[in-house]
C-alpha cells in the first residue's frame, strides 16, 4: 500500500470528524 496515499486518507478522515464536531456544536437549522 502506499502510504502517501495512506496519510493523506487519515488527514481527511481527521477533517470530516471536525467537520461533524462543528456542525454539532452549531446546528445549522
Amino acid at each position: 500500500m502506499d502510504n502517501t496515499v495512506n496519510t493523506v486518507n487519515e488527514e481527511t478522515f481527521v477533517f470530516d470528524e471536525q467537520k461533524e464536531l462543528d456542525i454539532n456544536m452549531h446546528p445549522s437549522d
